[in-house]
């Protein structure tokens, strides 16, 4: 049998009046709990479709729409397009140049059959061989190349702006000092201030500053034979050209120095501007999350 609100208060009372247990109830109608329950369901599904959209559905359309932005520019550059992008950093997953940006770019390499390349580099460097490799790869390609730099391309992406044959950079984008950097779990610095050590504590110094200082001062000579090599059809000015290898590769400066378009002027560097509709484009490419490391079509 079925009661409605009302009667069910009836009941109640009764049952208090002739001293039975007394009782206490708030009855709701059925308009009012399928009310209750819509809003649950609604807050609950606007809950799941938040997290889905932050966690999921948001990067995916942004590297959908950053995909899109770099078939434009493809069209506009009239080039292939190589995208190097490292932004991922932490303590134990840090983005950068290493064997698999090599591997990487040889594939592109191999699939744009000679065709003008457009380098966008947004780095801040790498590991040191795999960063000469591409180098030479870069120096070797039968075809034009150009760097296009919209924020930053510094140490190892320095080296692979500086391979192609012209550089592009935004109002306040830099490259920045080619230094060897190099250590272990228990010392770390630059070819520069290993040699310092040493020099400053002599034969007091340990065996793995040694090991570091002599390591750097090759690795030093190498990359500065290699940067001449590449800045020898950038700087006519021999004199010029000694003056610029020597402030990219001595250490005497830090090493996340800007090297700015300014600054590459000065050294005899010429660089373009990059035109700002074009590097709007790449910020937002670049903040796309999902696209990292090596991307090309």
């Amino acid at each position: 049998m079925k009661m409605n609100a009302d009667e069910i208060k009836e009941i109640l009372i009764a049952l208090n009046q002739s001293n039975g247990i007394p009782i206490q109830i708030t009855a709701q109608t059925e308009g009012t709990q399928f009310l209750i329950i819509t809003l649950i369901s609604l807050i609950s599904v606007g809950f799941i479709c938040l997290v889905l959209w932050n966690g999921t559905l948001k990067p995916l359309v942004g590297s959908l729409y950053a995909k899109f932005l770099l078939r434009q520019m493809k069209k506009t550059l009239g080039t292939r397009i190589l995208l190097i992008k490292h932004t991922t950093q932490g303590m134990f997953d840090s983005s950068m140049i290493d064997n698999k940006t090599l591997l990487d770019i040889e594939t592109a390499f191999t699939k744009f059959k000679s065709e003008p390349v457009s380098f966008i580099l947004h780095t801040p460097g790498g590991v040191i061989f795999p960063a000469q490799m591409i180098m030479q790869g870069i120096v070797n390609y039968p075809n034009t190349t150009q760097a296009i730099v919209p924020l930053y391309a510094m140490s190892g992406g320095t080296l692979l702006a500086l391979a192609c044959n012209k550089i592009i950079m935004g109002d306040y984008a830099s490259l920045g000092p080619i230094d060897p950097q190099l250590g272990n779990l228990f010392g770390y610095g630059s070819a520069q201030s290993w040699k310092r050590v040493v020099k400053r504590k002599g034969r007091h110094a340990s065996d793995i500053a040694i090991q570091m200082a002599f390591i750097g001062e090759q690795y030093t000579k190498t990359i500065a034979n290699q940067i001449r090599r590449v800045l020898t059809n950038k700087i006519q000015n021999a004199e010029q050209l000694e003056q610029a290898v020597e402030f990219l590769t001595s250490g005497n400066i830090e090493h996340g120095y800007q090297v700015t378009a300014e600054l590459l002027s000065s050294l005899g560097i010429k660089t373009d501007k990059l035109p700002p509709e074009i590097k709007s484009k790449l910020i937002k490419i670049i903040n796309s999350s999902m696209i990292e490391g090596v991307y090309f079509l």
